[in-house]
């Protein structure tokens, strides 16, 4: 599932006064997501009832919870909010590539201009993180990109 941040554009086409939660701009086929019903468009308002103010809160969120646990999610859609459970998977290095819409093979950035993979135990260990430290490590950032313009480098 690919998220964005909920802009003050977005938020009065649907007809909102907040700018919390992120929106779902597309849904992989067979994900957790997808299982869960999750589509394009959604907007989700909170996970296992807290709050949702933005995509890296999401994301972290996410990050924290052990694959195969089970969570509810509070989705905003055709103007009403409906909550859907879904059970978490594991972000694999092809799904991640898959993601970000490109991979280190092929050097392809996706609509955000960077490459990820997931952090190993390894790579924590070589960025002074501890051993359990989750999450994903930038493998590549293209030359002018959106990210890049952020500060984001490989290895970050």
């Amino acid at each position: 599932m690919s998220i964005q941040p909920v802009t003050s554009e977005i938020a009065s086409n649907l007809g909102l006064k907040e700018l919390n939660g992120v929106l779902v701009s597309s849904v992989t086929p067979g994900s957790a997501a997808d299982r869960a019903g999750v589509k394009p468009g959604d907007m989700i308002v909170a996970m296992n009832g807290q709050s949702t103010n933005n995509s890296n809160e999401l994301r972290n969120r996410v990050a924290a919870t052990a694959p195969g646990t089970e969570v509810t999610l509070t989705l905003f859609r055709s103007g009403s909010e409906q909550q859907v459970k879904a059970t978490l998977g594991e972000l694999t290095q092809e799904s991640a590539q898959t993601q970000q819409g490109g991979g280190p093979a092929t050097g392809g950035g996706g609509k955000f201009g960077l490459s990820v993979q997931p952090l190993t135990p390894n790579d924590a260990a070589q960025l002074g993180l501890p051993a359990n430290t989750r999450g994903a490590l930038v493998q590549s950032v293209e030359p002018g990109g959106p990210v890049r313009t952020r500060g984001y480098s490989p290895g970050t």
